[in-house]
């Protein structure tokens, strides 16, 4: 990839309030995505599909943990991503979005990983395409939906 390509795909990448949120709060440390999650406030299928673009553009790289999947900055970025790595926390310092969202990971990553992803949605875990957590869709019971739950990588039907 050239010079022109990378920034192209970089400055894409960070046009989206969502994602230049994600990348602020990664650049402090690495999450895992239920706390991407509950930073965000938006659904899983969202975050995923923006930590997948911020990815791609080479702003983040991916570690699995057995079903938990974490985000973080690339231990080897490329010239341009290590100074945006310094450079975009430091402009954004003076925003309040930025200090409240520094303020609310702090919260955040005191909540246990599981416990956090179970509050969040009953039928995910930190890997929505582990094999582990391959839920069923929700089906009808009784009249009312029923819910997956992930339970220690086993599917389970919440009545």
């Amino acid at each position: 990839m050239d010079d022109f390509q990378e920034i192209t795909a970089v400055a894409g990448a960070l046009a989206d309030e969502s994602r230049l949120r994600a990348f602020v709060s990664l650049c402090e440390g690495e999450r895992c995505v239920c706390q991407i999650v509950e930073l965000l406030g938006l659904s899983w299928s969202t975050v995923s599909r923006h930590l997948s673009i911020l990815r791609e553009a080479g702003l983040v790289e991916l570690k699995k943990t057995g079903r938990w999947a974490y985000y973080h900055v690339p231990q080897n970025p490329t010239p341009l991503v290590r100074r945006l790595m310094q450079g975009v926390p430091e402009i954004l310092r003076s925003s309040q979005r930025a200090q409240a969202d520094q303020r609310r990971m702090k919260a955040i990553t005191k909540i246990d990983p599981e416990d956090l992803c179970r509050r969040q949605n009953q039928s995910k875990c930190c890997s929505p395409t582990s094999a582990a957590c391959d839920i069923e869709t929700a089906r009808k019971s009784r009249g009312r939906l029923a819910r997956p739950v992930c339970l220690s990588g086993k599917t389970k039907v919440r009545q």
